[in-house]
């Protein structure tokens, strides 16, 4: 006979076990679900009725508040996209550090990488780490060989150049020196050679200052004790070559004695050339007529010389006279160049 009851001496122990309930004894109902279930779901705890509920995973990270990687994220060919970011902070950022550190976004119009205040963002190379300060705006590399490692644009610039502006929106570039401090000066005279030794004076009928020839031994020297501003002008027999291209001022003060009894013509001409010398042109053509016997005259002349080669560029001082009389030019006689632009 089925056994229908079980006696109020109840059921003894071990008596009723796991290995003892058949397969599928147990069903929904007795297990409490308070609704109807569906393919792929599982039972999960209620909260509302203290049972158990049907439940569907849900595999929507959208919906995972805190998600974390158990291991190397690897995107598989694939793209980490990010979106227009309303304010560099609550959203489509991407963020470094326990204190957000360094931040990468895009503003909507330009990529944005970001430091806190007071923070240092530091670039790793090679030769030395560049850094940028938020606070100054301004990357400092420590070490830097401003010789070897600066360009601008690509280009170092040359001896004597500056940094100047290109207006808004335009790059800095390196451009010769001008107005302010300048960038080359030089002086040359009749009386400047070594030693101070005051050379013989300089005579002429038609002839270049400064010409050293066997019977005018009248050279140009440097001023004594003058160290030229930048590179200096290089010179042989009276001519000139410039050390850089650009806008020259070139002043001449000429102080000479005439060995005539009679009135003569005087012409005084300071010329260029852009073809290494072959060629003369004149910058400035002057005359005037001394008409006494010995006297000294002093006479001042300045002129502009745009240099656009210092390989083929030169300048030279000619004079000249309609007299078989020759004059003296005296050891104050001077040159200054000085490079404006």
């Amino acid at each position: 006979m089925a056994l229908t009851k079980i006696s109020t001496g109840g059921v003894k122990d071990d008596a009723a076990s796991q290995a003892k309930i058949a397969d599928e004894a147990v069903d929904e109902a007795r297990l409490q679900i308070s609704n109807a279930g569906t393919n792929g779901q599982f039972l999960q705890k209620s909260s509302g009725t203290g049972g158990l509920e049907w439940a569907t995973v849900d595999t929507n990270l959208v919906s995972d508040t805190s998600p974390q990687l158990g291991g190397n994220l690897d995107v598989n060919t694939k793209n980490i996209t990010f979106g227009d970011s309303a304010d560099g902070t609550t959203d489509d950022v991407l963020k470094f550090g326990a204190g957000t550190d360094l931040s990468i976004y895009s503003d909507g119009t330009k990529g944005m990488i970001e430091t806190p205040a007071g923070q240092i963002l530091e670039f790793k190379g090679a030769s030395g780490n560049a850094q940028w300060s938020r606070n100054d705006s301004f990357f400092v590399t420590p070490n830097l060989n401003v010789t070897t490692q600066v360009k601008l644009n690509g280009q170092a610039g040359t001896s004597g150049q500056v940094l100047t502006s290109s207006g808004t929106s335009s790059a800095p570039q390196w451009a010769d020196a001008g107005g302010g401090a300048f960038s080359h000066f030089d002086a040359w005279d009749l009386g400047g050679g070594a030693n101070n030794l005051i050379p013989q004076a300089f005579r002429w009928n038609n002839d270049i200052l400064g010409q050293n020839t066997t019977d005018r031994e009248s050279p140009l020297y440097r001023v004594s004790n003058l160290t030229p501003v930048g590179s200096g002008m290089s010179q042989t027999d009276g001519v000139f070559t410039f050390p850089a291209t650009g806008m020259w001022k070139i002043d001449f003060f000429l102080v000479t004695k005439m060995q005539s009894v009679t009135p003569m013509e005087v012409v005084v001409m300071l010329q260029r050339s852009t073809d290494s010398g072959s060629n003369w042109t004149d910058l400035l053509s002057t005359r005037w007529y001394p008409a006494e016997h010995y006297q000294i005259m002093n006479r001042s002349y300045s002129t502009y010389f745009n240099c656009a080669s210092t390989s083929t560029n030169r300048f030279r001082i000619s004079m000249r006279n309609n007299s078989s009389k020759e004059m003296q030019c005296v050891d104050a006689t001077s040159i200054t160049f000085l490079k404006i632009a």
